[in-house]
């Protein structure tokens, strides 16, 4: 099922996951590994119910190679390697989801995380930040627009999913790859 997953379909599944990750939360008494575990968690889930092979981080440090150029990498491959490397026996062939967290609300830090998704060939590329009010949001979620419009090299078919999580909310926002934005949901 993996790879014929609908991108539409995929964002609102990890919106559920998300909403799962934070929803009736305490974010202001959060550690920010607290929060990148919460949400991983929920992800893993998520990745082992699409059938994908997940990348990110992990907690043990014995493991190799989970990291994958971004945060979280939902991928389609041709088996999985116990150290997770793509090999012959088994390739990567398909990027789902791309995600990059952060936590930090400092604008720099964030846009400069955000625009690494840029880079990126998936059906949907993924931004989750804190927030600590609506305005901020809403002013993150600008700027995000116009450094995707300003990409060169994006097209109007892609996919971003802007997740913002705060103290009050948790606000979501699709965007098309010209900075558009298709739809926005708040909860």
């Amino acid at each position: 099922m993996c790879g014929n997953i609908d991108r539409n379909e995929l964002a609102c599944r990890l919106i559920q996951s998300v909403r799962g990750a934070f929803e009736n939360r305490d974010l202001n008494n959060m550690k920010w590994s607290d929060m990148t575990r919460s949400l991983f968690s929920e992800l893993d889930c998520l990745a082992e119910c699409l059938g994908a092979d997940v990348r990110h981080k992990q907690i043990e440090e014995e493991k190799q190679n989970w990291e994958f150029l971004y945060d979280v990498c939902f991928f389609v491959t041709g088996g999985r390697d116990p150290q997770g490397y793509f090999t012959r026996q088994t390739p990567l062939k398909q990027a789902l989801l791309v995600l990059e967290c952060e936590w930090n609300q400092d604008n720099k830090e964030m846009l400069y995380d955000f625009s690494k998704l840029l880079l990126a060939r998936s059906k949907l590329r993924a931004f989750v930040f804190y927030t600590d009010s609506s305005e901020k949001f809403d002013s993150t979620l600008e700027a995000v627009k116009a450094l995707i419009d300003a990409f060169e090299q994006g097209a109007k078919s892609d996919r971003y999913l802007i997740c913002g999580i705060g103290c009050r909310s948790l606000r979501f926002a699709l965007v098309d790859g010209r900075g558009e934005e298709l739809c926005r949901k708040n909860y």
